[in-house]
């Protein structure tokens, strides 16, 4: 393996001109290439991305302009496409048998491809319950990642955003909704309705005034919603049949409730 490389490269996706010597005489160590954001650094991925598979890089902002893509070794012999591997690190579906020649150990390697793989098989086992249950047999991973403002590459980080927000239970209402229901066009269209949304305002501004007042309920900590699930809970699981009581805190003190009729009450508040 040579430790040092020239790369010459011009009109290569917007990158006018590039000659320069990379070594790696260092104990090998890696060389890191330092840019602005929107400067060249992802043209020089694809640069070499095209050159691993055997294609000329090109300039698709100046098409008619000649590009120049070589890269050398230390006594000038030319290196091959086949012994160029890029990691595409905005493409979270990227995989190749290469990937895992990057790790130092045959131990790391095993365990790198085990986990790559078990984490496929779980992705897409996901996506087939989610298929069932949205509704959408396409397009269900960008229409999941731009709900939450992120894009359909950044599925399994939307996974993380959405796991947090359930875990807080913020959205249980919805959880029995369809999404092909909740966001079909002539919702979205009715949503739009400057009546609708006045309507909408003033339902919001009757249940936060009703939240305030109640004795029971506490803006974001506990909600019709949650009480809603503690009776079903208490309800299903005989909580009541078995003697139990539950006390709930009002202003003035507090209230013993002691079967599921009474509890009604509060929860309905």
């Amino acid at each position: 393996m040579a430790q040092k490389y020239t790369i010459k490269m011009e009109n290569c996706y917007g990158i006018p001109a590039l000659d320069h010597e990379l070594s790696f005489e260092n104990n090998n160590m890696p060389v890191a290439i330092y840019a602005p954001n929107g400067l060249m650094k992802t043209s020089f991925a694809r640069s070499f991305k095209d050159y691993s598979a055997g294609k000329k890089p090109k300039d698709i902002v100046y098409p008619e302009r000649p590009t120049t893509f070589v890269v050398t070794g230390e006594n000038g012999e030319p290196i091959p496409g086949g012994s160029v591997f890029v990691v595409d690190s905005i493409n979270e579906k990227y995989a190749s048998e290469k990937m895992s020649t990057l790790l130092a150990s045959e131990e790391l390697k095993s365990e790198y491809d085990a986990v790559f793989k078990a984490v496929a098989e779980k992705r897409d086992a996901l996506l087939k319950i989610m298929k069932k249950k949205v509704g959408m047999t396409k397009g269900i991973e960008a229409a999941f990642s731009n709900a939450v403002g992120l894009s359909e590459a950044e599925f399994l980080i939307a996974l993380g955003t959405v796991d947090r927000e359930v875990a807080k239970d913020s959205y249980a209402q919805f959880a029995t909704v369809s999404y092909k229901v909740l966001f079909d066009p002539k919702v979205v269209e009715l949503l739009a309705d400057e009546d609708i949304k006045n309507l909408i305002s003033k339902y919001s501004d009757v249940y936060d005034r009703l939240l305030e007042e109640s004795q029971f309920f506490k803006r974001g900590v506990f909600n019709h919603t949650n009480a809603d699930q503690v009776a079903k809970n208490l309800k299903d699981n005989g909580w009541f049949k078995g003697g139990h009581t539950v006390t709930l805190k009002t202003d003035g003190g507090s209230i013993e409730v002691a079967d599921e009729k009474e509890l009604a009450g509060p929860v309905a508040v």
